[in-house]
């Protein structure tokens, strides 16, 4: 337990401006841990609205303002007074805020977005573009802005354009296959003109056309039956015969087969010999005519 020891007697102090009644000083002694403590407890018994001057009284004058803790954002700044007749009633310490202004925040770049998509597809020398914000943080409160670029271009180089395939000039028909009777006739095209590259489309539609031809029937040329031979070709000795025939029979006709064999022969024939006259070399004998 504790026990009070010893009050002060009240005492009264008088200023121009006012009359303070102060302090009851007690003494407190803690009995628990056998020593003194003494409490000072000030009870204000009377109290006129206007208080003494600082240079007035017991308190010297309060020291200057010490400079602010920060520089901006909300600091604390104190000062101080010495009392030079204990107990001194108030405080010896007093502070308040200072420099609550928000700070400048200087401004900071974000990363570099991704780059664009290069301008041209394909085909060729394009351009792409990356940007980048101050945004990290922002500037603020007269914070500097942000120092270095914020766009930059660069060449990009586009593959080649994917070609299309086109297809080229049909070629003339193709000679029929057959003479008759039902043939085809074919004509071609090629996907080159231009060829697809690139994983261009290749052409569409078909390469090759058939058309009938020489879709009548064929009719083969046939002989006729050989003629009677004719007379020979002299009138004594040896001479020719011929006889003859023609491939009209039928004659041929929608390119059918023309004949085979020959339109014509020929053989020798013997007739009754020559008299006198006449040598088996076609010279007159001119010396037994000269002689008759």
């Amino acid at each position: 337990g504790a026990a009070w020891v010893h009050r002060s007697r009240r005492r009264t102090a008088t200023c121009k401006c006012a009359q303070v009644v102060v302090y009851y000083k007690l003494a407190f002694l803690n009995l628990f841990y056998l020593q003194f403590n003494y409490k000072l407890y000030t009870e204000y018994l009377e109290f006129w609205s206007v208080l003494c001057p600082d240079s007035v009284g017991p308190w010297l004058l309060w020291s200057q303002w010490s400079s602010c803790s920060v520089s901006c954002g909300g600091g604390q700044q104190s000062r101080s007074r010495t009392c030079t007749s204990p107990p001194c009633h108030g405080v010896s310490r007093q502070s308040k805020m200072c420099n609550t202004q928000l700070c400048p925040v200087d401004g900071g770049l974000s990363p570099w977005d991704p780059w664009s998509p290069c301008s041209l597809s394909c085909g060729g020398l394009g351009v792409k573009a990356r940007s980048r914000t101050c945004t990290e943080p922002a500037p603020a409160h007269g914070g500097r802005d942000c120092q270095g670029p914020r766009h930059e271009t660069t060449y990009c180089q586009a593959p080649d354009c994917p070609v299309d395939g086109g297809w080229s000039r049909w070629s003339p028909w193709s000679r029929c296959d057959q003479r008759c009777g039902g043939g085809r006739s074919i004509r071609t095209r090629s996907c080159s003109s231009p060829p697809p590259k690139n994983g261009g489309r290749k052409c569409v539609g078909e390469k090759n056309q058939v058309k009938p031809c020489n879709t009548k029937p064929c009719v083969d040329g046939a002989w006729t039956p050989w003629s009677v031979w004719s007379d020979c070709s002299v009138t004594c000795s040896q001479g020719t015969r011929v006889r003859t025939r023609a491939c009209i029979n039928p004659p041929p006709r929608n390119n059918g087969s023309l004949c085979s064999g020959a339109a014509r022969e020929s053989q020798h024939c013997q007739t009754p010999p020559c008299v006198g006259w006449y040598s088996p070399v076609g010279i007159e004998l001119i010396f037994i005519l000269g002689h008759m």
